[in-house]
């Protein structure tokens, strides 16, 4: 079996699928990749099938065409796709069309993503939209010093009486590469600003810290999400609050040889959101170490 990965930035989804035609041009530079794919869920105490589970991700064909022109924008590509998630049983059928800018002029990055839905979700009529616009920049100071910054909109249901489910629908998430290493968001009623510094230390060791903060879209009318888009709390048209804290994270990369350490540490701020919906606390901590083995 072919495995084909394409991980958006943001990565919205990922997605893991045969391909069907994956052809590009070398002289134009021109890819096209059309797939089709069914998530097989896996049984630890049985055989794996397609059985129902009752979950949107594990019960859902996603279908799509991924169009990809490395000539049209120099230094950089042009990316245009057409995805469709459905569920019957669920009566979710879910398309999402979206273009994706990437591009490079010395040490500046820069790239931008947008991206609308349509269709149904759990019956409802879907409409919904994802906005991304990102850079970087690779210093020359000590330390090579690369800075970057992000902001990511995913939209929120601000009417949840009129039949439209606005709430974006993140697909196949990959969350936890982008959203604070915490996980305790998903692009779903999220407004996500992102400000990260990197830094290449002495034995090839790298300093990554990154600042986030988040907001909801449609606090009053729509819920927090999770990195896997579980409900994390709804504020059920109370009034509340946008802001719902920040998160900064510490990743430290110390190679030594074949095998080497990840240690990281993230702790949340919680904001006016907290405070508004009367939680007992209001901050987090989250620390892990790694081994890392090279072969």
């Amino acid at each position: 079996m072919e495995l084909s990965v394409f991980a958006l930035r943001p990565p919205f989804y990922t997605r893991s699928a045969r391909a069907a035609d994956g052809r590009r041009d070398p002289e134009t530079g021109h890819r096209i990749d059309a797939f089709a794919t069914r998530l097989v869920p896996v049984a630890p105490t049985g055989f794996n099938d397609h059985r129902p589970t009752g979950s949107r991700m594990f019960n859902s064909r996603l279908h799509g065409v991924y169009y990809t022109d490395a000539a049209l924008v120099p230094g950089g590509a042009v990316e245009g796709y057409w995805l469709l998630r459905r569920a019957a049983r669920l009566d979710d059928a879910v398309h999402t069309a979206g273009t994706r800018v990437e591009t490079r002029h010395g040490p500046w990055t820069f790239d931008g993503e947008l991206a609308v839905q349509s269709g149904r979700y759990g019956g409802l009529d879907h409409r919904a939209s994802l906005v991304h616009s990102g850079g970087s920049h690779a210093t020359t100071l000590p330390g090579r010093l690369k800075l970057g910054a992000a902001f990511n909109l995913g939209s929120g249901d601000d009417d949840p009486a009129d039949r439209i489910h606005g709430t974006f629908d993140q697909l196949y998430p990959l969350g936890h590469a982008y959203y604070g290493y915490m996980d305790l968001f998903a692009l779903q009623n999220l407004r996500n600003a992102e400000v990260t510094v990197e830094a290449a230390l002495p034995r090839r060791t790298t300093l990554r810290v990154a600042l986030q903060d988040f907001a909801l879209a449609a606090p009053a009318t729509d819920a927090w999400y999770d990195v896997g888009g579980a409900v994390v709390h709804r504020a059920a048209g109370a009034p509340a609050s946008a802001h719902v804290g920040n998160e900064v994270d510490v990743t430290l990369r110390l190679p030594a040889g074949p095998v080497g350490l990840e240690i990281g540490y993230g702790r949340f701020f919680g904001g006016a959101y907290l405070r508004d919906a009367d939680f007992s606390e209001d901050t987090a901590d989250f620390f892990y170490l790694q081994t890392l083995v090279a072969f």
